[in-house]
């Protein structure tokens, strides 16, 4: 029996040893070269990382990444950092689901850059119809041309034998960076190895651990993992799911083309159903607009949080077992001043329902000089269901 496991903030990837020539073209010429340097030791993210446990000599420097070995870090230090510093201490309890997307953020657009479509397009539409088709689970993901998509797939060009490096949940929004290796993904000449690979760095965008993350070596340099008393190299374990690696046709196995099946074990879809069980989405109802003859405006609205099969939003779902919504009411100031700052809220949904008040917020400007507009809108940073 095997795990299947989450981790904040970290990046991933397929190990290989194979090292063929036979190269994927770029087209257009564009594929970036993956250059690395060593690290500055001074940058913040940097020493986190060697006051987690990492050797300073293994730590290098890309364009936007810092990595280790196999692993990718943002270069943005509040990436690993909780903002919600005034919650109460059963709020960071709860904050178990950091580095898994937030119910809420459950429609994914994911973006491939033009130059892999010749190879990979048919492979990434089939990867995402396997998401789609999994009953019971929140998930929904679409296809897109825009690169301000939530995943963006893009090539480089890399002496290292890695199929593709992806990058973990960040903030509750799912990971955004997924790169394909052009060098030697040439040698993926079987689609079915080519929709295991979308399928696979997708799920490590989605949080999903490598099975076999212990037989590779891989600790866990999540954030918060030493503050909430989480031993340092142990990833979380998702419920239903085994603790050893047996499960060799887990999607999430390291090894491209162990697995008998192109998708999901078992395992797979247990961790899936249990991480997005459903999908949420914030509703806004005016309660009351006012302008007055010198200009000024008010607005306040009600929040709901409304329940839904999927996040293609087609469906209500009842809610069958108490949840935990917790978010932030964020307030932007401008006008004479510029600011933005948030409280947290927590709420409990009971089960019966599929539509929940949360709160109320406020919009409100002046046009004269001096006077601050300030604007409020929902964030929220967990959810859990008892």
């Amino acid at each position: 029996m095997k795990k299947i496991n989450l981790i904040l903030l970290v990046t991933v990837l397929i190990l290989s040893s194979c090292n063929n020539d036979n190269e994927l073209t770029d087209p257009n010429q564009q594929t970036q070269e993956l250059i690395l340097k060593p690290a500055n030791p001074n940058h913040p993210v940097v020493q986190k990382l060697i006051k987690d446990g990492t050797d300073y000599k293994q730590i290098l420097e890309g364009e936007k990444f810092f990595h280790v070995n196999d692993l990718l870090f943002t270069k943005d230090i509040n990436d690993y950092e909780f903002s919600g510093k005034n919650i109460n201490q059963q709020a960071l309890k709860q904050y178990r689901e950091a580095g898994i997307v937030s119910l809420f953020n459950l429609r994914i657009s994911v973006f491939l850059d033009p130059s892999l479509r010749p190879v990979y397009e048919n492979s990434l539409i089939q990867a995402i119809n396997r998401y789609n088709n999994i009953a019971n689970c929140g998930l929904f993901l679409t296809y897109s041309t825009n690169r301000s998509s939530s995943i963006v797939i893009d090539p480089t060009f890399s002496n290292d034998n890695f199929w593709g490096r992806a990058q973990f949940p960040t903030r509750t929004r799912v990971g955004k960076q997924v790169l394909i290796n052009t060098r030697i993904n040439g040698s993926l000449n079987s689609l079915n190895q080519r929709i295991e690979l979308m399928i696979h760095e997708i799920g490590h965008c989605l949080g999903l651990r490598h099975t076999n993350w212990r037989s590779n070596g891989e600790g866990s340099y999540g954030s918060f993992w030493d503050f909430f008393g989480i031993r340092p190299g142990q990833p979380v374990h998702i419920p239903g799911t085994p603790t050893d690696e047996s499960d060799a046709d887990s999607i999430m196995w390291s090894a491209l083309g162990n697995t008998t099946l192109v998708g999901f074990s078992n395992f797979d879809l247990i961790a899936l159903r249990t991480l997005y069980p459903h999908a949420y989405r914030f509703r806004y109802v005016t309660s009351y607009e006012d302008y007055d003859y010198s200009g000024e405006y008010q607005r306040g609205e009600d929040v709901f949080a409304d329940v839904f099969r999927d996040a293609s939003y087609n469906a209500p779902l009842t809610l069958t077992n108490t949840a935990t919504v917790s978010c932030y009411i964020v307030t932007q100031e401008s006008n004479a001043g510029s600011s933005t700052y948030s409280r947290p809220i927590t709420r409990t949904l009971q089960p019966g329902r599929n539509s929940y008040f949360i709160t109320d917020i406020e919009s409100e400007c002046s046009p004269y000089q001096g006077e601050i507009c300030t604007d409020q809108y929902m964030s929220t940073y967990y959810i859990t269901s008892n």
